[in-house]
């Protein structure tokens, strides 16, 4: 918390001009250098670093008449928060029990979505004792390829990986897969999503070549199901790459992501994929290391020029409400700030300003934001659990520095975890805090890594 400082001048009536200015211009540097130490706290991004997908609330085949919806289970987890959610998961699985008797094989799904929304609530542990029922109840009914286990592995998958279980998260992942190759077939669709949560599973308990090698298998999946050529397996490049691009191989993003700019610059119908990936290839292709004698970039991966097509297309894009016009223009202006530009980079955010004051809304820039950052998935430790605070500067030009490790809240946490905290922020992008329309310097910023306590 910020603490009054004074300066003490002489009393008005002896005061000379000039000592009336000094004592304003020392008050002022110190109300200045307040604002500069104050502790700001922020979050981490809700997509940078491509969370793994969350399971869904599964449609009940059986679902008495007058039940409620896995729709509406959905919807009102979203409105009203994963309390009322499960209230009413729990509802549904009443009124099948009533329906058709309290272990009947019909009451399987309800069952699912209701462990499904203990986990919402954050409580992993018991939404895996419920799972584990479950997939009892599965295999004495279906036998132990019953195509419902793919959800039931699923969700115990998540469950793990929530609670910092890594291994058994790998596990489960596994068996879903399988599973799921056997009752929906080779190319599923579904299989992308788990593969990419496997990855995670993989790269947060240091098996960084397993993880690789998962990314690849998720590639060539995505191939086989969307074609070689299509909008899907640009996207699936675009997703990979970024991937790869946090996790250190540049070069593999770099390759992804032109081939993405390739695919969508053939059909105009999908110029808001292009932007995106214009985006990304200018992303990747500023942090290519240089090397002697290097290979030229791709002519569509060189950063100024993506980025300036980029913003063309958003541009001249007249379908664009205010609101979605200066996302996509702060996102550029973040990718020039990331690469030394500020001058590009702040024009860009004053058009955005304005757009958003058009609505009657602000500039999100009064504090650093995340761009890029992949927050590492916390082991899981003995005991309640607790945070561990990471404290740093960011800088104008929006990098991380002076970091240090605060505290651990008194739990005993895997040095692996600090080191894979330490390493996400140091290679994280951030916007800095914009004054007056110019980037500035924050210190004492502060980010807080949730790690969770028990085992399940």
């Amino acid at each position: 918390m910020m603490t009054d400082m004074h300066c003490k001048t002489m009393p008005i009536k002896q005061q000379t001009p000039l000592r009336t200015f000094f004592a304003a211009l020392i008050t002022a540097a110190l109300m200045v250098s307040q604002t500069a130490q104050a502790t700001v706290e922020i979050t981490g991004p809700a997509h940078f670093g491509e969370p793994p997908a969350r399971p869904q609330m599964l449609a009940d085949p059986h679902r008495p008449s007058g039940s409620p919806t896995s729709a509406a289970i959905e919807r009102i987890t979203q409105e009203d928060g994963p309390g009322a959610g499960l209230q009413l998961a729990q509802n549904a699985l009443s009124g099948s029990q009533r329906a058709y008797g309290e272990k009947d094989a019909r009451t399987i799904i309800p069952r699912l979505n209701v462990a499904n929304a203990i986990q919402r609530t954050g409580r992993d542990a018991e939404s895996l004792i419920e799972y584990r029922k479950i997939i009892q109840m599965i295999e004495a009914a279906g036998g132990p390829r019953d195509a419902r286990l793919v959800d039931a592995w699923n969700g115990v998958a998540f469950a793990h990986l929530n609670a910092g279980q890594f291994s058994g998260a790998q596990l489960a992942y596994e068996a879903s897969l399988q599973l799921g190759r056997v009752n929906l077939g080779l190319n599923n669709l579904a299989q992308l999503e788990k593969l990419h949560a496997l990855a995670i599973a993989q790269q947060a308990s240091g098996a960084g070549d397993d993880a690789h090698d998962t990314q690849v298998r998720r590639l060539k999946a995505g191939e086989q199901i969307f074609g070689m050529d299509s909008p899907g397996t640009a996207n699936l490049y675009v997703s990979v790459g970024r991937w790869f691009r946090i996790n250190g191989r540049v070069s593999n993003a770099i390759a992804l992501h032109s081939l993405a700019v390739g695919i969508l610059d053939k059909d105009s119908e999908h110029e808001p994929e292009l932007t995106e990936a214009l985006i990304e290839v200018a992303i990747s292709a500023s942090k290519r290391p240089l090397e002697f004698d290097q290979t030229p970039l791709p002519r569509n991966a060189r950063p100024r020029s993506a980025l300036e097509r980029a913003e063309a297309l958003v541009t001249k894009d007249s379908s664009l409400a205010a609101e979605t016009r200066a996302a996509k223009l702060i996102r550029i202006a973040d990718v020039h700030i990331s690469q030394n530009r500020a001058s590009s980079a702040v024009p860009i955010y004053q058009q955005a300003a304005s757009l958003l004051a058009s609505v009657g809304q602000a500039a999100p820039y009064s504090a650093p934001v995340f761009i890029e950052f992949a927050p590492p998935f916390a082991e899981a430790v003995p005991g309640k659990g607790g945070d561990v605070v990471a404290e740093f500067t960011v800088s104008e030009k929006g990098a991380v520095e002076q970091m240090q490790i605060l505290e651990h809240l008194s739990i005993p946490v895997a040095n692996a975890t600090i080191q894979n905290l330490r390493r996400s922020l140091r290679s994280a992008i951030l916007r800095p805090r914009i004054v007056n329309g110019v980037p500035v310097e924050t210190r004492n910023v502060r980010f807080r890594l949730a790690v969770r306590g028990g085992s399940a």
